[in-house]
């Protein structure tokens, strides 16, 4: 009984050190706001852009499908993104993404969304980087980010505007997971039945 009450009680404190370690709720959904909207936009704009050759090609179940499919992965891509900033913000001490973890994760997602859309850009044109140039961009990339999150902790004003404007992204969270959840299971009973 007392190696249960241990037990419990080690558990707990896990338990309570770990919370103490994952940022605040409202960042997190603060930054998932931007990034579906981020994701989700993304995949809309491209199902608009070839909605002309579906109409062509496919019925208006099977367009349906590809919309169901394109919303219902990015609510995956995006909660995964979400849950990975949370875990880096999770092992790096508290002062370095924690505090601070809407800016600080809203910049890290849009300078690496601007770096694969001109890496996707490049390579759709035949343009395919060495290793070398490619190790480079990611290092490009990754001090882009550091200077944005040292600008954003040093200059309260533009702090202050950043996340009012992050603020904005959380209405997405309404809108784009319901039609995700819509979208995965429209996909689940597609390929169940």
């Amino acid at each position: 009984m007392r190696l249960m009450r241990e037990d419990q009680s080690s558990m707990q404190s896990i338990a309570a050190g770990l919370k103490r370690r994952l940022p605040d709720s409202r960042e997190m959904l603060t930054l998932f706001g931007f990034i579906i909207f981020m994701v989700a936009s993304w995949s809309l704009y491209t199902f608009f852009f070839n909605l002309t050759s579906y109409l062509n090609h496919f019925n208006i179940f099977e367009i349906l499908s590809v919309l169901s499919y394109l919303l219902g992965f990015a609510l995956l891509e995006s909660t995964s993104v979400t849950a990975a900033l949370v875990l880096v913000s999770l092992v790096l001490p508290p002062g370095w993404f924690r505090d601070g973890f809407a800016y600080k994760g809203a910049a890290t997602v849009l300078v690496s969304a601007i770096a694969s859309i001109r890496l996707q850009h490049s390579v759709s044109i035949g343009n395919i980087p060495s290793l070398r140039s490619f190790a480079v961009g990611v290092l490009l990339v990754f001090m882009i980010c550091l200077a944005l999150i040292v600008l954003f902790q040093n200059v309260d004003r533009l702090r202050a505007i950043f996340l009012a404007v992050l603020a904005q992204f959380e209405i997405f969270v309404y809108i784009y997971v319901p039609l995700g959840v819509i979208g995965l299971a429209v996909v689940l009973a597609r390929n169940i039945f």
